[in-house]
């Protein structure tokens, strides 16, 4: 589905949607389908809030991440140990 098409049928569903929601405030709906009503709303109309701000670190940071998450494992726990040291010698001795 294209972006275009998207929007056209976040359109298309908003306004039934708005209805319900003023159905649902009228009329006595059980639990289930007051929330079945509010999800639907909100899926056309996402509350408002800010982007959230990527943590900004350091090259050695992200280098002894990458080490310890993507390589790191039972055979290589020797290379492993030997690169963080190597890295960690390099950025106090540039």
């Amino acid at each position: 589905m294209h972006a275009s098409q998207a929007v056209e049928l976040i359109d298309a569903i908003e306004s039934p949607v708005q209805v319900m929601m003023r159905l649902r405030a009228a009329k006595r709906l059980d639990e289930h389908q007051s929330l079945l009503i509010e999800y639907a709303f909100y899926q056309c109309r996402p509350a408002a809030r800010p982007q959230s701000r990527r943590k900004l670190r350091s090259p050695l940071h992200m280098y002894v991440r990458h080490i310890v998450c993507d390589l790191l494992s039972e055979e290589s726990i020797q290379q492993v140990c030997e690169s963080a040291c190597a890295a960690r010698v390099y950025s106090l001795n540039p």
